[in-house]
């Protein structure tokens, strides 16, 4: 009747699936794992039951989770912004603006005076 059915080749998939397992297990047994045990208290080799009892001191008397909290927020806010200004500023170095050489001079000469001082200070070693 003129249906176009389309064949699926199967045997592409055949290939991945052993390298998706081995992925998924890499990664997911560990999530699985760290989520089973924030449930017991471990004291050596024995582990004890206590429920939501780790969430309740995590998030409500662990003053250095807030801390670490804040930490990775401003990470996360703070490294596109970096990102962005660094395209900035390559883009216009890039396009050649008035005193790009100059401003090129400036930002490398950190970089260009460490390799110098340390090739200086190991040629003292060396020496003597």
């Amino acid at each position: 009747m003129g249906k176009n059915i389309r064949k699926i080749k199967v045997e592409p998939y055949l290939y991945i699936i052993p390298s998706v397992v081995i992925i998924l297990f890499i990664y997911l047994f560990p999530i699985v794992k760290t989520v089973m045990n924030s449930f017991y208290r471990k004291g050596g080799a024995v582990a004890v039951y206590v429920g939501l009892q780790n969430y309740y001191y995590t998030f409500f008397k662990d003053s250095l989770f807030w801390i670490s909290l804040s930490n990775n927020l401003k990470l996360l806010l703070g490294v596109p912004i970096l990102t962005f200004f660094s395209l900035l500023i390559a883009s216009l170095l890039y396009q050649q603006i008035v005193g790009w050489k100059l401003f090129r001079i400036v930002l490398l000469i950190p970089y260009i005076l460490s390799i110098t001082v340390i090739g200086i200070v190991f040629d003292y070693i060396v020496v003597a």
